[in-house]
């Protein structure tokens, strides 16, 4: 999972990349509602990827994420974002707009 993401691109877009499990010991069943089955293979179609390989990605992504704890990360940023727009608008109302210097385009 350490490489899933490799830059700006999911493991989905690693060429030939395809998620197998082999052997007569592995596999499962289990319920997928229409609409998440819909998104299954819309991406499988988007990406040229099988059911399974696109199943592999999400679940190897939703993991991941639970491991950095990016919900508590977000509320994070959340609260930071919302003190920086209290302190812009504090600013806004003491100095008003900024004012933008236009260069000059003849120069």
């Amino acid at each position: 999972m350490n490489n899933e993401i490799i830059g700006n691109t999911s493991i989905l877009d690693i060429e030939h990349y395809v998620y197998e499990i082999t052997g007569d010991n592995y596999g499962c069943s289990m319920k997928v509602s229409k609409p998440d089955m819909f998104i299954v293979k819309a991406w499988g179609k988007k990406k040229k990827k099988t059911n399974q390989t696109i199943l592999h990605a999400m679940i190897g992504q939703a993991t991941k994420c639970w491991d950095e704890k990016h919900d508590f990360q977000i509320s994070q940023f959340e609260e930071r974002i919302a003190a920086a727009e209290h302190i812009i608008s504090l600013y806004f109302e003491r100095y008003g707009r900024l004012r933008v210097v236009k260069k000059n385009s003849d120069a």
